[in-house]
């Protein structure tokens, strides 16, 4: 006859949720159209690279008279917004990001600091 079961308990692992997640302050500096302010934050992913960038507008932007869309697809309302594509970010992120050349630049350069510390490389 068997003995009496045994069951482990483990520590729960609690889910990495947004807030959890290194975070990118978007700021406007346009002085012909508003004072120099924060407008949103980026959210990124430190694992899953793959997911998309969430934006959410911050409320001192939202509150603001003379707010706008800063793009098409990121409508004026609190809260997240995900981009069109899962693994992007909306359009006007993508403009100021690296191009294809810039990026390998950047990933070569990662990989040397890399090398150098004695560490994995880190996504970029």
């Amino acid at each position: 006859m068997p003995g009496p079961r045994r069951t482990s308990v483990r520590p729960e692992k609690r889910m990495a949720t947004k807030r959890d997640w290194p975070t990118i302050e978007v700021h406007l500096d346009a002085p012909e159209l508003v004072p120099f302010q924060q407008v949103g934050t980026l959210y990124r992913h430190e694992v899953c690279t793959d997911l998309g960038v969430p934006f959410e507008y911050a409320r001192s932007w939202l509150a603001h008279e003379n707010a706008f869309l800063l793009d098409p697809r990121l409508d004026l309302w609190a809260g997240e917004q995900h981009p069109p594509h899962p693994a992007g970010a909306s359009g006007i992120f993508l403009d100021s990001a690296p191009d294809r050349w810039g990026r390998v630049l950047m990933e070569r350069c990662e990989a040397a600091a890399a090398e150098r510390e004695q560490r994995p490389m880190r996504a970029l």
